[in-house]
């Protein structure tokens, strides 16, 4: 089986924030474009990411590690990371790896 990368857009939104748009599944074979796109934003100067997982079908360890890595990095630069659009099946990956506590969850406008 092939995996396929995800999909990501990046776009600015009205309140100065960077948002980043992934579509499809994030583990271990599709997470190097995401990590890239992050590791850019955060050698950027923009106050805040918001990283939009409403079109994500899966997301694995190695997605969530870079969603941590991220977000320890910009804590380090006293910037934010949010978490929009976690639907339920996704949602319940982050309760039960209690980063429902770590992460700002924003619902999807």
């Amino acid at each position: 089986m092939i995996e396929e990368e995800p999909q990501i857009e990046v776009e600015p939104d009205l309140e100065g924030r960077v948002v980043v748009i992934v579509h499809g599944s994030l583990d271990l074979p599709e997470v190097g474009p995401l990590r890239a796109v992050l590791n850019d934003i955060c050698a950027g100067d923009c106050p805040a990411v918001v990283v939009d997982l409403s079109d994500v079908t899966f997301i694995g360890s190695s997605g969530l590690g870079v969603l941590v890595q991220a977000k320890q990095e910009l804590d380090k630069l006293e910037r934010a990371l949010v978490l929009r659009g976690v639907g339920p099946r996704i949602r319940r990956t982050f309760q039960v790896t209690h980063l429902d506590q770590v992460f700002d969850l924003e619902e999807t406008d």
